[in-house]
């Protein structure tokens, strides 16, 4: 997984140092996987909408949160489960 952090702030010498990948902002898989961490249990939509907003301060469309979350699914980085309503979790947990 990429490590996430913030670069503002930081001196423009140190940012042209940073690789194009560290000096972007995360992409959505990034928000995705930094907020499901450390979460044991599967998480809905709806939750994971609620605590990019929390944490990010974004509203994201849920049909944006889809196709990241397909995308995770299809690299076998998070997995669906189903229990009622669509839930994910990471795939180790």
């Amino acid at each position: 997984m990429t490590e996430v952090f913030d670069i503002t702030g930081l001196p423009q010498e140190l940012i042209g140092q940073l690789t194009k990948r560290a000096a972007s902002n995360p992409t959505q898989e990034d928000v995705l996987l930094a907020i499901l961490q450390h979460e044991t249990e599967p998480r809905s939509i709806d939750w994971l909408l609620v605590q990019i907003y929390r944490t990010e301060g974004q509203v994201w469309k849920r049909g944006s949160l889809n196709a990241a979350l397909y995308r995770l699914t299809k690299g076998d980085i998070i997995r669906r489960v189903t229990v009622g309503m669509y839930v994910y979790n990471r795939g180790d947990a």
